[in-house]
């Protein structure tokens, strides 16, 4: 299969004009990638930085060639559409030898990564939530909305194993994340329930909480997990035990709950990042339980957040928002430092990632295009001077 030039196609809009007196925002973006028809659900982008996966309600995966990216204005990429159902999961394999895209009906796709080639296909599932590839094998897991999890092995060639994971209850298992080792895997739950998970022999340990699980992260070193809730608490778990040891974001007597969205653990400090659907997104210490740092959304949805580390003396959160937005802090100030603007189109997620020696920031945005940001410290820098010399030009004018 070969890649092929990019095409321009006509994207879902809406037609109604903008109010009076409200201006339209801009759309500051680097690149747009315009290869699906309606809202992009989902990306992932190779570990070498050379290809990218994306999927869209259209019931499209796309497969794009990231190495001529900024350089041609047709992007080669190849189309993937043989899905009946939104494309909700597009993952890359831990060798960047296959990749797997999976919608939610269910159907996943197997691809060799090198040419585009489709494999074949898995047929095992229901109505899927999410899919996650095992960083040492190729193994591909499957959660779906009946509680189950599958566990594939892999080859070139077929699908050379398959075993289940069942629980008791029928409750969506929405999301999962394998610990460090990769030997155990932690689940979570519409009903509540968090379980671990040995893969070897599908024994678990399990908690409950209250209010359905939205949210997960692994820290990658320790063991610890952060699992956030629809009533907008975090509980950090001690793996080892399956106890909660703390809770964040409790408010008492609270008029409105606010789930919690996204929550990932820093690299190299002790930083956990909550973000919930009211716009906030908190950096707390998780070893003294404090709030570090709070990064406002204007109330808007905090789509995603990740962590990024420009070098070995710097740390930055990122956010995706529901506003269009890409928003970045200073991870141990709290500052402010980057707001890039997508046109207010709705954002689903984003990713980071290190492309021809560029750190670019992907987003995948309502109406089915891809934008995609460039991050530059030393356009960072460029807009902190900007500001600080408007402030003083302010203060001489008064």
């Amino acid at each position: 299969m070969d890649f092929v030039e990019e095409e321009p196609i006509e994207q879902d809009a809406d037609n109604e004009e903008l109010p009076e007196n409200m201006e339209e925002v801009p759309d500051e973006s680097w690149v747009t990638l315009n290869g699906h028809s309606k809202d992009v659900f989902a990306l992932a982008v190779s570990t070498d930085g050379k290809r990218l996966l994306s999927g869209g309600e259209d019931d499209l995966a796309v497969f794009w060639n990231l190495e001529e990216i900024g350089q041609n204005d047709n992007l080669p990429h190849i189309k993937i559409n043989e899905h009946s159902d939104s494309v909700v999961s597009v993952a890359f394999n831990g060798t960047n030898t296959l990749f797997s895209t999976a919608d939610m009906s269910g159907k996943i796709q197997i691809f060799d990564a090198q040419t585009g080639e489709k494999m074949y296909d898995v047929d095992y599932c229901d109505d899927l939530e999410w899919t996650l590839w095992h960083p040492q094998a190729d193994i591909l897991l499957a959660g779906t909305s009946s509680g189950q999890i599958y566990v594939f092995l892999l080859s070139k060639k077929q699908v050379e194993k398959v075993k289940t994971i069942i629980t008791e209850t029928n409750a969506p298992c929405s999301a999962a994340r394998l610990l460090p080792g990769a030997q155990n895997l932690l689940a979570i739950y519409g009903d509540g329930s968090v379980r671990l998970w040995a893969l070897k022999d599908s024994s678990y340990s399990t908690l409950s909480l209250k209010g359905a699980a939205t949210a997960v992260d692994v820290h990658p070193e320790l063991p610890l997990a952060a699992v956030g809730t629809e009533h907008g608490v975090t509980h950090l778990i001690n793996t080892t035990n399956m106890k909660s040891v703390s809770r964040f974001g409790v408010v008492e007597n609270a008029e409105e709950e606010n789930s919690v969205e996204t929550i990932k653990f820093a690299p190299g400090y002790p930083w956990l990042a909550i973000g919930t659907n009211n716009g906030m997104l908190v950096v707390y210490d998780y070893e003294t339980g404090q709030a570090r740092h709070e990064c406002a959304h204007d109330d808007m949805t905090v789509v995603k957040c990740a962590w990024w580390r420009p070098d070995a003396d710097k740390i930055r959160i990122l956010s995706a928002c529901i506003d269009g937005a890409i928003r970045c802090w200073d991870g141990k100030s709290g500052e402010p430092l980057l707001f890039k603007c997508g046109a207010a189109a709705e954002l689903f997620d984003f990713t980071i990632a290190t492309v021809n020696n560029i750190p670019l920031i992907f987003t995948a945005c309502a109406g089915g295009l891809i934008r995609v940001f460039k991050y530059e410290e030393s356009q960072i820098q460029v807009e902190e001077d900007h500001v600080e010399e408007n402030d003083v030009q302010q203060l001489e004018e008064l």
